[in-house]
């Protein structure tokens, strides 16, 4: 698997609107597949910070809802393939103290949840299913 160029380009730009370096993590002592994960998302919570005008949720403010994307694999679906088997479900949100996908991932709105899933379904694979 690989991260795509567009996702790349989003992550400098992201990086650029935050006043951030565009440097990515060295991950070259890791397992390959170790450092892909790191690296992926790395660049999703920077351009989902960026998405969201540097604002961060704290996790336990009840009172802001979090709003997280679900994927779906489809059985027989292999990783990395452009056959269209990993896809974007929906998204979910919640009030409560709880995320599944970590804070820094959820989106204000569903429908940034839903923009970013489908723009950047490269970062969402490698992250979701964690493959080697």
């Amino acid at each position: 698997m690989e991260i795509s160029k567009k996702s790349t380009q989003a992550f400098e730009s992201a990086c650029k609107q935050l006043g951030l370096e565009p440097v990515l993590p060295d991950v070259s002592k890791l397992r390959p597949d170790l450092g892909l994960y790191l690296t992926a998302h790395h660049m999703l919570a920077v351009i989902i910070e960026a998405e969201k005008d540097g604002e961060q949720f704290d996790i336990t403010n009840h009172d802001k809802r979090k709003y997280q994307p679900y994927h779906i694999a489809d059985n027989g679906y292999v990783a990395g393939s452009s056959a269209g088997g990993f896809r974007f479900s929906d998204c979910g949100y919640d009030f409560g103290g709880r995320t599944y996908v970590g804070a820094r991932l959820c989106s204000n709105s569903w429908d940034e949840c839903e923009a970013n899933a489908k723009n950047y379904p490269d970062l969402w694979e490698i992250i979701t299913l964690i493959v080697k």
